[in-house]
C-alpha cells in the first residue's frame, strides 16, 4: 500500500483538481433577454410517484421562467415495475440526480425518469483516457480508473484536471459533448470513452495604456483558456492619481465591459485597458482662522482648470498673504490645474497669514527658502532640513521605517513623503511613496541624471492609514531624524503603534472584534469597513478596506480630516474571505459618546466549524484538496494565502488542511493524511499528533 501512495502523491502533484460548479452558462444574449421557457416533466403512464414519509404524494410541476434560471430537480421517488429509478434527463446524455440544479436552455424542454432494467445483467465500460501528445498516460488514468455499470446507470463525471502545455483542460469529452466536473453521463447500450476536453490558454493583460501619474503596476497578465468565463478586474486593479476606473476596454474587441462583468475568453490573446474617469474633487481652502466656517470648497476635476478664491474673513494681527499648497503661495485669482491626488487623499490649500508690517509673502519654492513673513498653517509629520559641513550636494536618499519601541524595521506601513530637489537651476517639490512591504530601507539614487543638482529636503511624512495596516500605527514629527554621509542622505522614520484608549481623540473610530462565545477580543480575523463620506457635491467612498485584529484590536481610525463633510459615516460589513470566523449585522453594534465625536464598534464574530480535510472550503473533502495543498507549498506566490490565483488557498483552507501533527502548519503530509482518508485507510479528526510521517 506504500507504493500505491507514493506513486499516487507523485501524480497528485502535477495534477490540477478543479471544482466545477454544474452546468453553469455563463454566456447572455440579447435574443433570450425576457422571454421565458417551460420545463415540462414527463413521467410516462405506467409510472407510480412514491408517497413521503407522511403519506403524501409529491406533486411534480412543470416549470416556466427565463433562460439559466435555476430548476431544482424533483426529489420525489418513483416506480415502474421492471425497472430502477435512477435521476432524471432531458437528452438521454446528461443526467441529474433528484434535488440536483439545472439550468433552463433557451428553448422549451422535457425532462424524462433515467430507468435501468432490472433483470440487464449486461455491463459497459466507461473510460477515462487521458493521451497527451501522442502518448497514453497511465499514471493518470489510474487516477480516474474506468467504471463498469449497466445501460440507464449515471455516472459521475471526475474532477481530475491534467496538465498539458499551452493547453487547460475543462472537463471531459465524448468528441460531440463536454462534461464538466460532477456533472452525470446517461450510460447507454454502448460502451464510452471519454477524454480530457483541451482548451488552448491564452494570455488575458490588463494595462494601464498610455496614461500618465501611475503608482506601482501598470501591467498584470493572466492565462485563460479559451471559452473559459472570467471576471474581469474590479475598479482597484490599478491606481492612477486623480482618476478612478469606470470599466475595461477591450483592445481586441473594440468593446467596453463593466468592471467585475463577466468575460469569455475567445481563441486569442486579449488586451484591457482601463476606462479612466476623472475625479471630482472639492477642493478645500482652509483659512486657519479657528472657525470652520471661514473654509471654502470649490468643486472640479481632474484636468481642469479652477480659480484660487478670494479671502474675505480676517485674523487679527495679521494680512491675508495668498493659499499655500506644497511649497507654493497661490494668489487670489490665479489659475490652478487640478492634476489630482493620491487615491484616498484629497486636494487642499492653507491661507498664510502675514504678520501686519512684514513684507508680503508671493511665492515659497523649495523648504529651504527664507522670508521675512511670519506663517501659521497646519502640517503632517515634518522632518529636519539637511544639513552638513561638506560641500557634496545631496544626491541620494534611504528611508528606514523602524518600530519606535524595538528599532526593528517593520513591513506594514504605507507613508507618503515630499521632496524638494533642485534639477535645472529651479526647485521642485514631488510626493512619493514609502511603501515598507516593497522595501525597507527605501533607495533613490539620482546620481548620473543629467542636470539633477541636489536634494534639499525631504518632508511631510505621513500614514497612509488605509493601506496594510496603517490604521494600527502613530508618527510624530520628533520621530523624524537624518544626516547625510558621503553624498547621500539617511533618514530614520520612528513609528508607534496606537495605545487603547490613550490615543482615541476626537473624531475617531474605536472598532473593537470579539469572540461572540468567549467575549474576548481576538487577534487571528481580518474585518471589513466602508465609509461613506458626503459633501456637496455627492457621495466618496474610501479610505478604511480592511483592520487586521492582528496588527491593533482596539483599532482607532481617526476621520478628522472629513470632519467637515456633510455625512461622514463608517460600518463594518463582513470579515474577510476565507475567515474562520462568520459575520453578523445582528452582532454588531455601535456606541457614540455624543461629545467628542468618538465612535465605538462593538463586533462580535462566530468561529466557524473546522472541516477538516477540506482545503478548498467548497464543503467537501476529495482529491481537488489534496492538490490544493500540494500548489500552495510548491507555488506560495500563486496558491497560498494572498496568492495571485484565484483559487488560491484561505486562512480557513489552511486550518480544514492541517490534519497530521495538528497546529504545525502546512505540510506534504497532510496531503498525504488525506489521500489515506480517501482511500478509506483512516479517519481524519484534526487532532493527530504523531512525529513521524504516516505509513
Amino acid at each position: 500500500m506504500n507504493t500505491i501512495i507514493k506513486r499516487m502523491t507523485a501524480a497528485v502533484s502535477s495534477a490540477v483538481i478543479a471544482v466545477c460548479s454544474v452546468g453553469i452558462n455563463y454566456s447572455f444574449g440579447a435574443d433570450t433577454e425576457g422571454k421565458t421557457y417551460k420545463v415540462h416533466f414527463e413521467l410516462g403512464d405506467d409510472v407510480t410517484i412514491v408517497p413521503d414519509d407522511d403519506g403524501n404524494v409529491p406533486v411534480i410541476k412543470d416549470v416556466t421562467d427565463t433562460y439559466n434560471a435555476v430548476v431544482f430537480m424533483p426529489k420525489a421517488e418513483l416506480e415502474r415495475e421492471g425497472y430502477y429509478f435512477k435521476g432524471w434527463t432531458a437528452d438521454n446524455v446528461y443526467g441529474y440526480l433528484s434535488g440536483r440544479v439545472y439550468h433552463i436552455p433557451d428553448h422549451d424542454v422535457t425532462i424524462t425518469p433515467v430507468w435501468q432494467k432490472k433483470d440487464d445483467n449486461v455491463y459497459h465500460t466507461v473510460k477515462f483516457s487521458v493521451v497527451i501528445d501522442g502518448e497514453v498516460r497511465e499514471d493518470y488514468e489510474k487516477m480516474v480508473p474506468a467504471e463498469k455499470v449497466r445501460a440507464g446507470a449515471l455516472v459521475e463525471i471526475p474532477m481530475n484536471v491534467f496538465p498539458r502545455s499551452g493547453y487547460a483542460q475543462s472537463g471531459w469529452t465524448d468528441g460531440t459533448h463536454v462534461f464538466t466536473g460532477q456533472q452525470y453521463i446517461v450510460v447507454g447500450d454502448e460502451d464510452i470513452t471519454l477524454e480530457p476536453n483541451w482548451c488552448k490558454k491564452y494570455l488575458l493583460t490588463y494595462t494601464v495604456g498610455d496614461a500618465d501619474r501611475v503608482n506601482g503596476a501598470v501591467k498584470q497578465e493572466y492565462e485563460v483558456m479559451e471559452t473559459g468565463a472570467v471576471n474581469l478586474q474590479s475598479n482597484n486593479r490599478f491606481s492612477r492619481n486623480g482618476f478612478s476606473i469606470g470599466g475595461w476596454h477591450c483592445e481586441t474587441d473594440g468593446k467596453d465591459y463593466k468592471c467585475d462583468q463577466k468575460f469569455v475568453m475567445p481563441a486569442s490573446d486579449v488586451v484591457m485597458t482601463p476606462i479612466w474617469e476623472p475625479i471630482n474633487y472639492t477642493v478645500v481652502f482652509f483659512a486657519n482662522t479657528g472657525s470652520d466656517s471661514d473654509d471654502i470648497r470649490i468643486k472640479g476635476k481632474t484636468d481642469t482648470t479652477i480659480k484660487l478664491p478670494e479671502c474675505s474673513c480676517k485674523k487679527e494681527g495679521y494680512t491675508f498673504g495668498g493659499w499655500k499648497k506644497d511649497d507654493k503661495i497661490y494668489q487670489a485669482g490665479e489659475d490652478y490645474l487640478i492634476e489630482g491626488a493620491l487615491p484616498g487623499v484629497g486636494i487642499s490649500f492653507n491661507a498664510v497669514w502675514n504678520a501686519e508690517g512684514s513684507e508680503t509673502t508671493t511665492t515659497t519654492t523649495s523648504a529651504t527658502a527664507t522670508t521675512t513673513s511670519s506663517v501659521t498653517t497646519t502640517s503632517t509629520a515634518t522632518s529636519p532640513i539637511l544639513s552638513t559641513t561638506s560641500t557634496t550636494a545631496v544626491m541620494a536618499y534611504e528611508i528606514s521605517v523602524v518600530d519606535k519601541a524595538s528599532g526593528k524595521l517593520i513591513n506594514d506601513v504605507y507613508l507618503s513623503a515630499k521632496d524638494t530637489i533642485i534639477e535645472n537651476g529651479s526647485s521642485r517639490v514631488s510626493e512619493f511613496p514609502v511603501d515598507t512591504k516593497s522595501a525597507n530601507p527605501k533607495k533613490i539614487d539620482f546620481k548620473g541624471i543629467k542636470n539633477f543638482e541636489g536634494i534639499t529636503n525631504i518632508s511631510d511624512f505621513s500614514i497612509v492609514q488605509n493601506i496594510y495596516n496603517g490604521f494600527a500605527y502613530k508618527l510624530s514629527e520628533d520621530d523624524i531624524t537624518s544626516e547625510v554621509k558621503d553624498g547621500t542622505a539617511y533618514y530614520t522614520v520612528k513609528v508607534a503603534k496606537k495605545v487603547y484608549p490613550d490615543d482615541v481623540r476626537p473624531y475617531s473610530h474605536v472598532v473593537r472584534v470579539y469572540d461572540k462565545a468567549t467575549k474576548e477580543l481576538v487577534n487571528d480575523a481580518v474585518v471589513m469597513g466602508a465609509w461613506n463620506i458626503v459633501y456637496e457635491d455627492g457621495k466618496v467612498t474610501g479610505p478604511i478596506s480592511q483592520i487586521d485584529t492582528s496588527a491593533a484590536n482596539p483599532a482607532i481610525i481617526s476621520y478628522e480630516k472629513y470632519k467637515d463633510a456633510k455625512v461622514c459615516s463608517f460600518s463594518i460589513n463582513g470579515v474577510k474571505e476565507g475567515s474562520s470566523y462568520t459575520f453578523s449585522k445582528d452582532d454588531y453594534t455601535t456606541e457614540d459618546d455624543g461629545v467628542q465625536h468618538k465612535i465605538y464598534h462593538n463586533v462580535y464574530l462566530t468561529k466557524s466549524e473546522i472541516t477538516y480535510g477540506d482545503a478548498n472550503s467548497d464543503g467537501n473533502v476529495d482529491m481537488s484538496d489534496v492538490v490544493l495543498i500540494m500548489q500552495a507549498l510548491a507555488n506560495p506566490n500563486k496558491f497560498d494565502i494572498n496568492g495571485t490565483d484565484d483559487n488560491h488557498i484561505t486562512e480557513k483552507g489552511r486550518t480544514n488542511a492541517d490534519v497530521w501533527n495538528t497546529g504545525d502548519g502546512l505540510t506534504t503530509e497532510d496531503a498525504l493524511h488525506i489521500q489515506k482518508y480517501l482511500l478509506g485507510l483512516c479517519d481524519i479528526t484534526g487532532k493527530v499528533e504523531m512525529t513521524s510521517s504516516p505509513e
